[in-house]
């Protein structure tokens, strides 16, 4: 159904698929979404913005393990961080918004997989 939905703004409603962002909940769920969406329209599937929650919260806060063998990999304490920032925590509204804004720039459409399975604490 998502897929469908995606396929039909970027081919039915004419949308950029470089303003589409889809968060997934693992990586399996990207790579079939990224699929299933290139078997359906083509070569504009690869505009589209498929990734998982852990990589885009990684994404905004700037972090990677590459290269990193050592410890464990705390990719919730870097999805609070990103969610802190999304949500501005110690910013008045205004500078809330702007980053915000600066954050998701270039994104005309959110479309969550698999909502329900994202938790509370991973909410902006």
């Amino acid at each position: 159904m998502l897929v469908h939905r995606i396929a039909y703004l970027i081919r039915v409603k004419r949308e950029d698929p470089r303003g589409l962002l889809v968060p997934t909940y693992n990586r399996h769920a990207a790579a079939e979404i990224r699929e299933r969406l290139r078997r359906l329209i083509g070569d504009d599937a690869a505009g589209v913005t498929v990734s998982t929650c852990h990589a885009l919260a990684m994404r905004l806060m700037g972090a990677s393990f590459a290269g990193d063998q050592d410890g464990p990999r705390d990719f919730d304490g870097i999805v609070m961080q990103a969610v802190a920032l999304l949500r501005g925590d110690g910013l008045s509204k205004a500078e809330a918004e702007a980053l915000r804004e600066t954050l998701i720039q270039g994104y005309r459409w959110l479309l969550v997989d698999e909502y329900q399975d994202i938790g509370h604490e991973e909410l902006p």
